[in-house]
């Protein structure tokens, strides 16, 4: 009898597998018999899985986490860091934690190429993304699709607060662009 454990999206599966071998060949003399059982939330069967912490959602927990050593940067089998996670679910509290102990606001995924900022707005939370702009999170950054994070945002259903989001940026570029203009012209007479 051989235990496999094997995690298919959030939950934990069990496998069991009966082999009978023939005494005189090391090959099975009938294929396994395989029983799958389920045993669960994958949550609770992984402790101290950085990803699973960030989306129970728990600030204390994240602060231990990152108090016991863990990598802000940390990045998943799926291309996503810890920030791209919390991001994507809207936790403005806890980007905000992990960009302060040292997390990147432009990390790129390794596949797409999407920032946190494109998770943000690719889910709706636009008050996160507000927040990882005032952090320095770029705008116009495009994903590996040619995407910037309000196309992506857009695309996924978010048209509206993403185009509202898109004006409100593309405006205070332009203030800021008037202001160091006018800095500079009025230096010089």
């Amino acid at each position: 009898m051989v235990l496999q454990r094997h995690i298919f999206g959030t939950k934990l599966i069990v496998i069991l597998v009966a082999v009978t071998a023939s005494s005189t060949s090391r090959l099975p003399a009938s294929p396994p018999a395989v029983n799958i059982l389920c045993v669960g939330n994958m949550a609770a069967k992984v402790e101290g899985d950085p990803f699973l912490v960030i989306e129970r959602g728990d600030l204390e927990e994240v602060l231990d986490l990152i108090k016991s050593g863990e990598n802000v940067n940390r990045v998943r089998w799926s291309g996503f860091s810890l920030l791209h996670r919390a991001a994507q679910l809207g936790q403005t509290d806890i980007c905000q934690l992990l960009i302060d102990n040292g997390a990147d606001v432009n990390i790129r995924s390794s596949r797409g190429w999407y920032t946190p900022l494109h998770s943000a707005l690719a889910n709706g939370y636009v008050e996160t993304g507000e927040y990882l702009l005032t952090r320095g999170a770029k705008p116009w950054a495009k994903s590996k699709y040619k995407e910037d994070p309000f196309d992506y945002g857009a695309k996924r259903g978010y048209k509206g607060i993403c185009t509202d989001l898109r004006n409100k940026v593309a405006k205070l570029e332009m203030a800021i662009s008037l202001r160091r203009h006018n800095e500079v012209f009025s230096t010089k007479s």
